[in-house]
């Protein structure tokens, strides 16, 4: 299929479009939900399927998808979109439908879960639309291996940008805090939260959390006893990652 991945989260580019790239898709990527807008408005047949981030800078996922559907309802036609995101509540699910997105899948991304829902929302409609599932609170190495189809290489890929990346993901975190600026920071803590979980670093992933959660209550009071397990935790990820990498090069 000609597939629109809307992601802002380099490192989840990087997986999403090697992916999609290997089960024999073709992959154009938007960088924000502004973009992936104008790019439907400028390929009315162009693409497929859409699968849109749900979290993302200019424009989220849910205006975004909202937006495509009313230049649908101008223009004609109408293009299915997925929503993805690190967690699906009861909650969340339904904001993505009434938005009009036709389904859900978590992220990190599994590809036998993203493709029964693809198939699901393209095919001929008798497919049930899964039902997204939580994420594996422990994933570890050999699971995070799965997620790219046994491709270390590309793992090991992955793992250095996100070393390269993680001390700019982190001063984001720290810096919106200092400003007090809780949407600044609830994002901030949700981007480092995706990128860390596609290595299975469960005590990360939860200390990210932690401090998005804290900042969508506008609680930075909290957030700021929160900080210093997230610095520990992601330094320990980061130790882990170097060992990794340098071992699959050895």
């Amino acid at each position: 299929m000609r597939i629109l991945l809307a992601e802002d989260n380099e490192i989840n580019q990087q997986l999403g479009v090697r992916l999609l790239q290997r089960q024999g898709h073709e992959v154009t990527l938007a960088r924000d939900g502004e973009e992936a807008l104008q790019r439907v408005i400028a390929s009315p047949n162009g693409f497929d399927l859409v699968l849109m981030d749900m979290q993302m800078p200019i424009m989220d996922g849910v205006a975004a998808t909202a937006a495509i559907r009313r230049h649908e309802a101008e223009c004609g036609g109408r293009i299915p979109i997925i929503a993805l995101t690190a967690h699906f509540g009861p909650d969340k699910l339904q904001r993505c439908l009434d938005a009009g997105m036709d389904a859900g899948v978590t992220k990190p991304i599994d590809i036998a879960e993203l493709e029964a829902a693809m198939a699901a929302v393209v095919g001929e409609g008798s497919a049930e639309v899964p039902t997204p599932q939580e994420p594996s609170t422990v994933l570890g190495w050999d699971a995070a291996l799965d997620l790219v189809l046994g491709d270390e290489a590309l793992l090991c890929q992955m793992a250095t940008l996100f070393l390269e990346r993680s001390d700019g993901m982190l001063a984001e975190v720290e810096d919106a805090h200092q400003r007090g600026a809780a949407y600044e920071l609830e994002r901030a803590a949700h981007k480092l939260k995706g990128s860390v979980g596609n290595f299975g670093a469960a005590e990360a992933i939860q200390a990210a959390e932690r401090v998005e959660d804290a900042a969508e209550a506008g609680d930075l009071a909290a957030a700021s006893d929160l900080l210093e397990p997230l610095r520990v935790s992601i330094a320990d990820v980061c130790s882990e990652l170097r060992r990794r990498v340098a071992g699959a090069g050895a």
